[in-house]
């Protein structure tokens, strides 16, 4: 909830954020979000933390190819892909209004909403890979709207987890810190990717997702020795 806001606060002074964008997703990650929260009450989570990392990984790497295929592609007709700072004010509401596709947008975020409800993960690796690799929409824009949609998904899935284990003591503690540090990174972040230009940006998340994948693969592992 705190990254998601401090980063979104950043994202609307830029003007990056989509308003059609944050609707679909928050409205169907939204409710993804409280099928899997509800989910997880009744399975153990355990089993599947190695089909999320296998999972992970694969978005990762899909990621990574899609965009390494979009660089062979502008090589071959000589283009090049700006930061989403440098664009035209014009360019930038182009970006913001001409989204579409809201079925298969609404279908991914509630996948990956119920994904999130289930692991207590963001929405981010799923959705920023499907709207970027595949949907083809600027990372930037769709990071933010994401990140912007997270405020929603956030607020459901810690009312409802916290509603079944209210957090005491050093669970509040735990929050403090990790809001503390969330914040500070989401500013950050979000200032960092409207400077870096959109195929880097591609390529930083698919290796992060990649990571993700594989750090919880080796403490899945871990937790059976």
């Amino acid at each position: 909830i705190i990254s998601s806001t401090a980063g979104s606060a950043s994202n609307l002074r830029q003007k990056a954020i989509s308003r059609k964008l944050f609707y679909i997703i928050a409205l169907f990650a939204g409710a993804g979000m409280v099928c899997g929260s509800v989910t997880s009450y009744f399975v153990s989570a355990k089993p599947f933390d190695f089909v999320f990392g296998f999972v992970s990984i694969s978005i990762g790497v899909f990621s990574v190819v899609a965009t390494r295929r979009d660089v062979a592609k502008r090589v071959q007709d000589g283009t090049t892909e700006e930061s989403f700072v440098t664009l035209s004010a014009s360019e930038k509401r182009k970006l913001r209004e001409s989204v579409s596709g809201w079925k298969s947008i609404g279908a991914i975020s509630a996948v990956a909403g119920f994904v999130a409800g289930l692991f207590g993960i963001g929405i981010g690796g799923i959705m920023g890979t499907y709207l970027t690799a595949i949907r083809r929409i600027n990372p930037k824009l769709a990071f933010s709207s994401i990140l912007a949609a997270m405020i929603v998904t956030s607020l459901v899935g810690a009312f409802l987890h916290f509603a079944a284990a209210p957090a005491i003591g050093e669970e509040l503690l735990l929050v403090a810190v990790l809001a503390a540090g969330a914040a500070t990174g989401a500013i950050a972040g979000s200032y960092l990717s409207g400077k870096v230009k959109s195929l880097k940006l591609r390529f930083m998340q698919g290796y992060i997702i990649i990571s993700l994948g594989i750090i919880t693969l080796l403490l899945t592992l871990a937790s059976f020795s």
